[in-house]
């Protein structure tokens, strides 16, 4: 009974995380997810590098609260994914979306690997 309960819960929050995703942006975005992409593609490799983790960050939020992780499987958005594919995705996206936020990149590749993925 306490694991129906706390699934429930776990899917409630990952249901409002979802919505509020869907609807722009209607939660705090904090740190560098809010750099634009005109500032992602022109970053040196330090700010790159702060800019990456903070997208690490993002993506293991999505993993933490992914439906997989929550029935007490594996949850991991990028599975297969090869070295240096992420950066790949998100400086082609971004060249066509200059003004949209690095949260907003991070946002649609999830979407892109979930669709990938089957998910």
């Amino acid at each position: 009974m306490k694991a129906i309960i706390i699934f429930g819960l776990a899917a409630a929050t990952f249901a409002l995380v979802a919505q509020a995703a869907k609807s722009n942006n209607t939660y705090s975005v904090i740190g560098y997810g809010n750099t634009t992409c005109v500032q992602l593609l022109g970053a040196n490799n330090e700010d790159y590098a702060a800019l990456n983790s903070w997208v690490n960050g993002y993506l293991t939020g999505v993993n933490a609260f992914s439906p997989l992780t929550l029935k007490g499987g594996w949850g991991d958005i990028e599975e297969g994914v090869e070295p240096g594919a992420r950066k790949a995705w998100l400086s082609r996206w971004c060249t066509t979306h200059l003004n949209d936020k690095v949260e907003t990149a991070a946002q649609m590749y999830v979407k892109d690997r979930a669709k990938q993925l089957g998910l």
